[in-house]
């Protein structure tokens, strides 16, 4: 049976938010990065991408009852809380939260963290649009720039922009 206290927690899920540690234990075990919009599954306290959830959702056989991706608790449609809808305890401590990133010694709350591995981490990994290659960000800006065989460069005769890799057999 499902279980569905009154307040949307149980003591447990309370007494285990209480408990948190200040690492990188509290991402999405989806996606496995902050929850972007966080939301709750009451019967466990687990916290999940909402996005993510959704999808989980969709994915899951039955229909009514669906398991929580982390623990496998059953829940209900009626079980998952958004973050406005937490309890002020619950969104407090979660505010209090300090992730590490991944890539650099940067650490901070939800909200911050979000924010540096989106736009500010120079160190994370990302792929060049135009070919295969990967590297942190300024190398991959840097590689794009000047060494990317895919980019698109003006001819110095006549302006027409042409690859990169084409520039030697344009005439």
């Amino acid at each position: 049976s499902v279980h569905r206290p009154d307040d949307g927690f149980s003591d447990d899920c309370v007494a285990t938010a209480g408990a948190l540690s200040t690492t990188d234990t509290h991402k999405c075990p989806i996606c496995f990065c902050i929850p972007r919009k966080p939301v709750s599954i009451s019967v466990c306290g687990h916290v999940v991408c909402e996005a993510h959830l959704r999808m989980w959702m969709v994915r899951e056989l039955h229909v009514d009852v669906f398991a929580c991706p982390l623990c496998r608790a059953a829940f209900i449609r009626s079980d998952v809380m958004t973050y406005d809808k937490w309890p002020l305890p619950f969104r407090n401590i979660w505010q209090e939260q300090r992730f590490k990133c991944a890539h650099c010694d940067f650490v901070g709350d939800p909200q911050a963290s979000i924010k540096h591995e989106q736009f500010g981490c120079a160190s994370r990994v990302v792929g060049c649009p135009g070919c295969w290659y990967t590297g942190c960000v300024g190398a991959t800006i840097q590689h794009s720039q000047r060494q990317c065989q895919t980019t698109l460069v003006n001819c110095k005769d006549c302006g027409f922009p042409i690859r990169d890799a084409r520039h030697r057999l344009h005439n």
